[in-house]
């Protein structure tokens, strides 16, 4: 026998029943420490605990905008959230997959009281109520993992994409359900604006989203006030390729997927713009700290966004101050690179204390509180994960669970 067979054959493999009784265990030990152990159920109703665990397939393509490179990103990414801990209870992260088995343990004693008891029993129509709390929990958190994957690939000048999450047949063997995850694509819609009599191409804004179908940004022309004369109740919001590439290039600190989340963060509603010198500017906030406005125009009944002004820029109010105070115009502050987000967070306060007060009295003092964020995707979705909730409830996207 050769050392490689040997080697396999000594090798202890732990089975998947075995390694889902294992998981469960370290579950109720976060939640409830030592005192709860599995023992205390039959063989008979632990078998039934596995077979409530749902199948998880991988996602698969609804249309042929999908690709299977892109597959592999999502199926990558949304499994490393499953298994993340980042869920607080009571100062102990666990994770969604954790979550799901819990949902397992409370159906299983939901049963496990209704045979003794019966249905009127209180026991069981309290762990029945905590199993269905608990699976909606789980499946709007597996839902909002998928939706923050959707999030950091949607672009407007390249693709964006929606999922749809739904339980699938019954196995007939057992009650285990399978869950399906469907990813739509959706081209960039494209059109020719003319700004200064140029013709110039425009995409579309969408928010990506846990539907079928897309949703296509508009701003309600009340938002507007005084910078729109016409009668549209709404129009469609278009971004110039050249504000795309200024907002990638002066938010240089952040990679594609945060730019991609970011914009999405800013833009899937509209319901604050600022007329300054002639200018519409919707401000662009990161970790709720102001850090530029994407500018705004008003063409063919369309609102387009143009450009990024970063917050030093000259024309937005915080730009013209520090001129105003410094004396550094348009090309000092190019020539300078103050008006990328790099240069303020390698700004040394010990070092430049009078530029640091400078930037305080313009206005720009928030912005030096960036120094000690981490730029990661993860990190800015955990920082809005309340808005990303509301957002998916608000638009309806989550179907619960029915409980088994």
């Amino acid at each position: 026998m050769s050392a490689k067979n040997k080697k396999n054959k000594g090798a202890t493999q732990v089975g998947p029943y075995k390694k889902f009784l294992a998981d469960m265990q370290e579950t109720l030990n976060i939640l409830f420490g030592s005192n709860t152990r599995l023992q205390e159920l039959s063989n008979g109703y632990l078998h039934m605990l596995y077979d409530y665990k749902y199948v998880f397939q991988n996602p698969r393509a609804f249309n042929e905008h999908v690709t299977s490179a892109d597959l592999k990103i999502i199926n990558e990414k949304s499994r490393k959230f499953f298994v993340e801990r980042n869920m607080d209870y009571e100062g102990v992260f666990f994770s969604n997959y954790q979550l799901h088995l819990f949902w397992c343990y409370l159906s299983i004693k939901a049963q496990e009281a209704r045979r003794k008891y019966g249905e009127d029993n209180l026991d069981y129509l309290d762990f029945r109520q905590l199993a269905s709390d608990w699976s909606e929990l789980f499946y709007s958190r597996f839902l909002i993992d998928y939706f923050k994957v959707i999030t950091q690939l949607s672009s407007p000048d390249h693709k964006y994409f929606g999922i749809q999450i739904r339980p699938a047949a019954i196995f007939k063997a057992n009650p285990k359900i399978e869950i399906v995850v469907e990813v739509y694509g959706f081209k960039p819609q494209t059109s020719v604006l003319q700004v200064g009599g140029i013709k110039r191409p425009a995409f579309r804004l969408a928010a990506a989203k846990g539907s079928t179908t897309l949703d296509w940004i508009s701003i309600d022309s009340s938002v507007l006030g005084s910078a729109y004369q016409g009668d549209k109740k709404q129009l469609e919001v278009y971004i110039q390729s050249h504000a795309l590439k200024r907002f990638r290039e002066r938010l240089d600190v952040l990679n594609s997927e945060a730019i991609n989340y970011l914009l999405w963060e800013n833009t899937h509603t509209i319901e604050e713009i600022q007329l300054y010198r002639k200018l519409i500017l919707h401000p662009v906030k990161l970790f709720d700290v102001k850090i530029g406005y994407l500018v705004g125009k008003i063409v063919d009944d369309k609102f387009l966004f143009s450009t990024f002004l970063f917050i030093t820029h000259n024309s937005t109010p915080e730009g013209d101050r520090l001129e105003k105070i410094t004396g550094l115009k348009k090309e000092d502050i190019s020539y300078w690179k103050i008006d990328r987000l790099s240069t303020f967070l390698n700004l040394r306060e010990d070092k430049y204390p009078q530029l640091i007060d400078l930037f305080v009295q313009a206005g720009l003092g928030e912005v030096k509180e960036l120094k000690n964020k981490k730029f990661d995707i993860d990190s800015l979705q955990d920082a809005n994960l309340e808005a990303l909730m509301n957002y998916i409830a608000k638009n309806k996207f989550a179907k619960h669970f029915m409980y088994k």
